[in-house]
């Protein structure tokens, strides 16, 4: 028996989830120029639970990135509350990362922190900023960075949970490889409980600056010079930061993804350039962003097969051109025309052919075989007639097909027909 009182709570309870990020479904590797392929994206909270009240929308782009690695920065497991200290309504943390531990120039699309302790509440208007930076370190006597900021990352951050917590920009921050980089993270509360830990990594140098107060200063992102004064510290936050360079948008439809069902919008996506490296984006332009994995879109051959297709099933000896004229498994079809009837180009069972044609009962039984995803033309004509380019047609069995079909061809004349059976990709 279900407990219909025990399935209203865990539905109330999924209600109240708050989007963090989209999630794709694995994408296929290699894909082809031109043909749509489906994909799934679901809106999930910090924890990877659907959310599935959301209803919104994103946009989807396209992207060939050149290089996209994540960048750790920070190796220690000291337990640090900045930049969570809830037990005070307001804090700030900024942090310097010196060049040689960021590398060469590039597009930072996010950050993660390794979150130890989860904080005891939300942290309202939690906010990422970052801008360039000659300092290599803080003084004893240091003072707050008021100008200058780009603004990342801004929203209500609820607790989540524990381990990496990833913030995907609303727009990328340009490193330049010149300058150290400057990252201030802080929040604006009405209220305390009980502080967050992240892990840390323990300095020579004075790396960062730090302070929490209970709504003493007004909004900590305005906080300017030495009002209030703030303390420096030898830590610095454990980072992943999320880099890419050499990024360029590509031709894809659709670019908008609407009307997600039970936090889940599912489609297919037509990719208008070949290359590798290509990923998928999703954003609502909110701060909330996803990347799906990367893959490879192919060229079509010269007759129509795609360069996915043939490679998918070996046939690439002699070059694509070459191999979708050819016959593999002599069933006197070339693999471009097994690709239009999708047989299996290597398996001379797997063919587009009439298999019997029989009569019963005043009736002619027409069976066949072929492959699932072709739309399939059951033609007839007359056995006199000399035109051979007249063939109406009799059926269309629409895809995903049966391998085995038959149709029943009722007529009530004494003629003699011939039939023959078509495909056509849709």
């Amino acid at each position: 028996m279900i407990n219909t009182a025990w399935c209203a709570t865990l539905l109330q309870l999924l209600s109240l989830l708050t989007i963090d990020h989209f999630a794709w479904a694995p994408i296929n590797l290699t894909n082809s120029l031109g043909i749509p392929f489906p994909v799934r994206i679901t809106a999930e909270d910090s924890n990877d639970t659907t959310v599935i009240d959301f209803e919104g929308e994103a946009n989807i782009k396209g992207v060939i990135q050149e290089a996209h690695r994540e960048l750790n920065i920070g190796s220690g497991s000291l337990s640090w509350i900045y930049p969570m200290p809830t037990s005070f309504n307001d804090a700030r943390t900024q942090i310097i990362y010196l060049t040689n531990e960021i590398g060469s120039a590039s597009s930072i699309t996010g950050l993660s922190v390794n979150v130890s302790t989860i904080p005891g509440q939300t942290m309202n208007n939690f906010t990422i900023r970052m801008k360039h930076t000659d300092l290599n370190s803080f003084s004893a006597t240091p003072s707050w960075d008021g100008d200058g900021w780009s603004v990342l990352f801004q929203t209500n951050e609820p607790p989540g949970n524990t381990g990496w917590r990833s913030y995907f920009f609303m727009s990328p921050f340009v490193y330049n490889a010149s300058n150290n980089l400057m990252i201030d993270l802080s929040f604006n509360n009405n209220s305390f409980t009980t502080d967050g830990n992240v892990l840390s990594t323990l300095l020579s140098d004075r790396r960062s600056i730090v302070f929490r107060t209970d709504n003493d200063f007004g909004d900590p992102l305005t906080w300017a010079g030495s009002d209030p004064a703030p303390a420096s510290d030898f830590r610095i936050a454990n980072i992943r930061l999320f880099t890419k360079t050499n990024e360029r948008c590509i031709p894809i439809t659709p670019t908008n993804a609407s009307g997600f069902l039970f936090g889940e919008w599912s489609g297919s996506v037509t990719v208008s350039e070949e290359g590798t490296n290509i990923a998928l984006v999703a954003d609502d332009g909110q701060g909330h962003g996803g990347f799906a994995n990367l893959f490879s879109v192919l060229p079509i051959a010269p007759m129509g097969s795609p360069f996915s297709w043939l490679l998918a099933h070996g046939l690439t000896n002699n070059g694509y051109d070459v191999e979708e004229l050819m016959d593999v498994d002599g069933d006197f079809m070339a693999a471009w025309e097994e690709f239009v009837a999708d047989t299996d180009p290597t398996d001379a069972d797997s063919v587009l052919t009439l298999i019997a044609v029989t009569q019963s009962n005043g009736n002619i039984e027409v069976h066949w075989k072929g492959g699932t995803l072709a739309r399939q033309y059951l033609q007839r004509r007359k056995e006199w007639e000399l035109v051979i380019e007249n063939w109406p047609d009799l059926f269309t069995n629409e895809p995903p097909t049966t391998v085995m079909t038959n149709f029943t061809d009722s007529f009530s004349t004494n003629e003699a027909f011939i039939y023959r059976i078509k495909a056509l990709r849709p």
